[in-house]
């Protein structure tokens, strides 16, 4: 496949794979999944719903569709694929998965138009050995973070995020029965306890979320404007269920973060058929959150989670890193 400038290049690397989501405009979106060091096919998918993946573990891949293509229904779904073993057939999304996960309903006057999954590092990554790091996210720690944006009737566009660790996702996998393929896992089974669905905070159009671990952190756009600019804010949650257990049963609560275990509810009659409730502990940042003012309209700012986050300023190429 060419590429040209009018195609979206998606690439995820775990281990010995290379996954690649090609997305053409007017062309078949297809996903390739190759282990990059015998140049081996591994999994070869090709269908008008595939929109987002990652690697859900070493030999599943969790790739996100907005639309159902036997039915024509926009309505966001999570299938699970298996990738253990080879096979340079071409397939379409829906000819073989192992169970798909679903979504709450949309209301029939709203219309899914994206999706967007975010989970770093791979399932595969370990910290560097020369680093003497005495402990790290455990796996089934590791945040995935489903962005989905919905176009309601009036063509305003508002987007949700449901924040889910891995573990939720793959505890459905080992408890199907052997052999199973095409399984359904609805919203009310698996979503309402372990996630958490939330209306997305404001944001510039360029979605700004990334994660890395448990952590996420987003860049917020305050919808007042200061000195006749609008400003920002940087936030970072950590969701690591673990240190978020150990400090409730101490009574520690950081300075700058509330834990929420209560559950959450989602009620909108314009957007979802019904009220979503959901009940994953939750860091909510508070106070000292850093605020960021743009000098002027040319200031262009970049974020990323590797080991830090940083901020970039094309303008003065200065990189002012944050540690946490």
């Amino acid at each position: 496949m060419q590429l040209t400038s009018e195609m979206d290049l998606s690439l995820q690397v775990s281990g010995n794979f290379l996954g690649a989501l090609f997305i053409v405009k007017h062309n078949t979106p297809e996903l390739v999944v190759w282990n990059w060091k015998t140049s081996e096919v591994i999994l070869r998918r090709s269908s008008r719903e595939i929109a987002t993946f990652v690697f859900l573990a070493s030999h599943l891949l969790l790739v996100g569709t907005v639309m159902n293509e036997v039915t024509e229904v926009t309505e966001p779904r999570l299938f699970v694929l298996d990738i253990s073993k080879s096979s340079t057939i071409k397939l379409t999304l829906t000819a073989d998965y192992i169970c798909v996960f679903g979504f709450p309903p949309f209301d029939l006057v709203v219309s899914p138009v994206k999706i967007i999954i975010r989970s770093d590092p791979s399932p595969e990554w370990k910290p560097d050995p020369e680093a003497h790091i005495p402990f790290s996210v455990a796996r089934g720690q590791r945040l995935f973070l489903i962005t989905t944006w919905v176009e309601e009737k009036n063509q305003k566009q508002v987007s949700y995020d449901l924040f889910a660790p891995a573990n939720i996702l793959l505890s459905y996998v080992p408890a199907l029965p052997p052999r199973t393929r095409r399984h359904v896992i609805n919203w009310d089974t698996w979503g309402p306890t372990g996630t958490r669905f939330l209306k997305s905070p404001p944001h510039s159009r360029v979605w700004t979320g990334y994660v890395f671990g448990s952590k996420f952190i987003s860049l917020l756009t305050s919808p007042k404007a200061i000195a006749g600019q609008s400003s920002q804010t940087l936030q970072m949650w950590d969701f690591n269920q673990l240190a978020m257990k150990r400090a409730t049963a101490l009574g520690f609560e950081k300075e700058n973060v509330r834990y929420v275990n209560d559950t959450t509810v989602v009620e909108d009659d314009k957007v979802f058929v019904k009220t979503i409730r959901t009940s994953l502990p939750t860091p909510l940042p508070r106070g000292h959150s850093l605020l960021l003012v743009p000098r002027d309209k040319r200031h262009l700012q970049m974020l990323c989670v590797v080991k830090t986050p940083f901020f970039l300023s094309n303008l003065t190429l200065t990189i002012i890193i944050f540690g946490f």
